[in-house]
């Protein structure tokens, strides 16, 4: 999922800059910008739906993972040992 979104991410950056390319040299009728500026709001926002859903998920995963075990020093667990008198 994560490399679809980065996909759709880098789709929507070269929209951005044709259209910024286009802006630049003025050549494109109003209708065509609206046009890039509505695939490129479409994209982006279809992206933050599918980051949502994707964070949404792993919250989900990480309320059912058992807290971890705190670790005992290894001197700690062994047995007691007698002092020799």
């Amino acid at each position: 999922m994560e490399e679809i979104l980065m996909s759709m991410i880098f789709n929507g950056i070269n929209l951005v800059k044709e259209l910024e390319f286009s802006l630049s040299s003025q050549e494109s009728p109003e209708s065509d910008l609206s046009s890039s500026l509505s695939s490129i709001s479409t994209l982006f926002g279809d992206v933050n739906e599918r980051l949502k859903t994707l964070l949404a998920w792993r919250n989900s995963l990480s309320q059912y993972q058992p807290e971890p075990e705190p670790t005992v020093e290894g001197n700690e667990t062994s047995r007691p040992r007698h002092r020799r008198r």
